[in-house]
């Protein structure tokens, strides 16, 4: 019995994992981002409660689910120029949890594991994914600050993750922070593009050569 359960763990442990590597869609916006964060840290907590025999509480995870719908209703009622970063956040902690789950869920399966360096994998894997997102939040930040001014325009953002150009050095994380949002020539007098773009390449210096008349 205890084999069969363990076997049904471990396909659900195969699509916690999944729900972990998965990489958030840019064409998504950050609300959904953080829904499907969500998503992830609920079914990979439900698969560490069964995994688990009973030693957790299921009264945790669903007052967690709670919170997480009171959380993201917060996120919704805050000011558009603090949305990002409170979708951000939140989106960050959840995929954290997500891979505690995930590792906590591996601990019972197996029999043995360290459960206080889950958590530590955890706090590591939101700090990442909030690092992650700064481009884009901070993106999507100028574009709230841009409606607030375009009173008479209709303003339409689009964004798009930096991409290393081929041939890219160490310098390319550097480039990339560097990246900011332009204006882009809209199709329409009463509409104002906000587009994610590279900055614009810095100038060569001149060089001149000296030759001496013999």
């Amino acid at each position: 019995m205890r084999k069969a359960i363990s076997k049904e763990c471990g396909k659900l442990l195969a699509l916690a994992v999944l729900a972990l590597g998965g990489v958030p869609s840019h064409a998504q916006g950050q609300r959904e981002q953080a829904v499907d964060a969500a998503f992830a840290d609920g079914v990979t907590t439900a698969v560490g409660v069964a995994a688990s025999g009973g030693l957790i509480n299921p009264l945790g995870p669903l007052l967690a689910t709670a919170m997480k719908a009171v959380t993201l209703k917060r996120a919704s009622t805050l000011p558009e120029t603090e949305q990002p970063a409170a979708y951000a956040a939140a989106s960050a902690m959840w995929r954290g949890g997500t891979a505690s789950n995930v590792c906590i869920t591996a601990i019972f399966l197996t029999g043995g594991g360290f459960a206080p360096a889950c958590l530590a994998l955890g706090a590591a894997w939101g700090l990442k994914n909030w690092n992650d997102s700064e481009h884009e939040r901070r993106f999507w930040e100028r574009c709230a600050i841009v409606r607030q001014f375009a009173t008479r325009q209709t303003v339409k953002c689009s964004y798009g993750p930096p991409v290393q150009e081929a041939g890219a050095s160490d310098a390319a994380p550097k480039q990339h922070a560097g990246r900011k949002a332009s204006y882009k020539q809209p199709q329409h007098p009463q509409e104002l593009v906000l587009q994610a773009s590279p900055p614009a390449p810095e100038p060569v210096p001149a060089t001149s050569h000296e030759v001496e008349a013999p």
